[in-house]
C-alpha cells in the first residue's frame, strides 16, 4: 500500500516522522541511496509506527551484516524517525557506531556522540552502559560525572541488564555517584547473581559482611547511648530514624551527640552511674 492509499492516521504518522529525521536529511544527500529514509517511511505507512520501526530496524541489521552500510544507515534513520520505541533506540545506537567508524558516512565524532546520547535517553541498554562508562572516566567528549553514570546504570539495571545490575550493587556498596546503601547493595547483588553473574558473588559476600557489621555497630551504639548518655534512649531513637538504611560508618562526635540529646551536660553527669 502506498502513501496515497493509506489511512489518514497512517499517513499522518510518517509525515510527522520526517521532523525527527530532518537533521539527518542533509547528510543523506551527500551519499545518496536508492531509497531515502522518507521513502522507506512512506512505503510502510500502512503499518503502525511501532511495527514500522521494528521492520526498518531489522532491515537495517540485514543491510549492515551484508556491509551495505549506506542502505543500513537509511533504514536506521527511518526506524528512529518512525516512533520512540526500543527498536528506534537501538537504531539510534547503530547510527552512532556507523558515524564513529565511518561506515556509510564520513567519520563524525560529534554526530556519533549525539546519536549515542539520543539512544541512551530512549532506553537502549548498550548506549546507556557506554555513556555510563564514559561519564565514569571522562574523555571522548564526555565530562567525568559519577552521578550521571549512576543514573544511566540504574536505568539499565531496570531492564535486567546483568552487567548494569552488578555495577549498581557495587556503586551502592561503596557510595560511588550515590549515597551508600548497604541493604540496597545486597538486594541488587543478589539479583545479579540470580541473573547469572558469577563475578557478583564475591561482591555480594562483601556487602553482606559490611551489612552485618553495620547492624552490630548500630545495636551496640543504641545500647551504649541508652545506658550512659542520659537521654533515656531519645537520641538513639532519632539516630535509628535518621539512619534507617543502616549506613553507620563511625561513632558520632560529641557535637553531634549534644545536638541530638535534649538533656544538659549537668543532667548527664547526675545520671551516670559511679564505677564500682
Amino acid at each position: 500500500m502506498n502513501g496515497e492509499e493509506a489511512a489518514p492516521e497512517a499517513t499522518g504518522w510518517w509525515a510527522r516522522a520526517k521532523a525527527r529525521w530532518s537533521y539527518s536529511e542533509a547528510a543523506s544527500e551527500e551519499t545518496p541511496v536508492e531509497k531515502t529514509p522518507h521513502d522507506l517511511l512512506k512505503e510502510l505507512s500502512d503499518l503502525s509506527p511501532a511495527e514500522a520501526a521494528r521492520t526498518l530496524k531489522r532491515r537495517g541489521d540485514t543491510k549492515r551484516r551484508s556491509r551495505a552500510y549506506r542502505e543500513a544507515r537509511a533504514c536506521y534513520e527511518a526506524a528512529y524517525a518512525a516512533a520512540e520505541t526500543d527498536d528506534s533506540a537501538e537504531a539510534a545506537y547503530e547510527l552512532s557506531l556507523l558515524h564513529a567508524h565511518g561506515r556509510g558516512t564520513p567519520v563524525d565524532k560529534n554526530a556519533s556522540r549525539t546519536w549515542l546520547r539520543t539512544a541512551a535517553d530512549l532506553g537502549a541498554v548498550r548506549a546507556m552502559m557506554f555513556v555510563a562508562q564514559m561519564s565514569t572516566f571522562g574523555g571522548g567528549g564526555f565530562e567525568k560525572d559519577e552521578h550521571v553514570a549512576f543514573e544511566y546504570v540504574r536505568r539499565a539495571a531496570e531492564k535486567d541488564c546483568v552487567q548494569a545490575v552488578q555495577q549498581l550493587g557495587v556503586r551502592l556498596l561503596y557510595g560511588v555517584g550515590c549515597e551508600r546503601d548497604l541493604q540496597r547493595a545486597v538486594d541488587e547483588l543478589e539479583r545479579a547473581v540470580e541473573l547469572g553473574s558469577v563475578d557478583s558473588k564475591e561482591d555480594l559476600a562483601k556487602a553482606r559482611k559490611k551489612l552485618r557489621q553495620s547492624k552490630s555497630c548500630f545495636r551496640k551504639l543504641r545500647k551504649c547511648c541508652a545506658k550512659c548518655c542520659g537521654c533515656r534512649g531519645v537520641w538513639s531513637k532519632k539516630l535509628k530514624k535518621q539512619d534507617s538504611a543502616l549506613r553507620v560508618k563511625a561513632m558520632p562526635s560529641d557535637s553531634v551527640r549534644k545536638a541530638f540529646s535534649p538533656v544538659s551536660a549537668e543532667a548527664r553527669q547526675q545520671t551516670v552511674r559511679p564505677r564500682r
